[in-house]
C-alpha cells in the first residue's frame, strides 16, 4: 500500500532538517528546495499492478513516477518545490500487490534535498 519512503540513514544533514524516524525534510526557511531520489528495485515478476513513486510536499504537490511490473533496474525522480519554513517534503510509494526489495546502500538508494535559494 502507499507509504512514506523512510530513508533511516544520513550520511549529511546540514541544519538537523530530515527526520529519520518519520522520513520528512522540515523546511528551515522559506524558500524553493530541488529534491531528488534515486532507487535500485525490484517489483516482482507477478504483480499486476505498477509501482509509483515520487513526492509529496506541503501544499498537495506531488508528482509521482512508475516503474513497471517485474523490472529490475534505476528508478530517478527530480522536482523543484516552494516551501515555507515549517512545510514538509518526504518521498513516498503507491504499491499496490507486490513487495519492493531494494539493495541498502546509498550508492543504490537515496533522497537528496538542498535549498536553491
Amino acid at each position: 500500500g502507499p507509504a512514506i519512503w523512510v530513508c533511516d540513514t544520513e550520511i549529511f544533514d546540514n541544519g538537523n532538517n530530515f527526520n529519520t524516524t518519520d522520513g520528512k525534510f522540515y523546511a528551515p526557511v522559506d524558500g524553493y528546495y530541488f529534491f531528488t531520489m534515486h532507487w535500485f528495485l525490484h517489483t516482482g515478476y507477478t504483480n499486476t499492478t505498477d509501482t509509483y513513486f515520487g513526492f509529496v510536499a506541503t501544499g498537495d504537490n506531488a508528482w509521482f513516477n512508475h516503474g513497471d511490473n517485474g523490472v529490475d533496474g534505476g528508478q530517478s525522480i527530480s522536482a523543484l518545490f516552494h516551501l515555507d519554513a515549517g512545510d514538509v517534503c518526504y518521498p513516498y510509494v503507491v504499491n499496490s500487490g507486490t513487495t519492493i526489495t531494494s539493495y541498502t546502500s546509498a550508492k543504490y538508494n537515496a533522497f537528496q534535498g538542498y535549498l536553491v535559494g
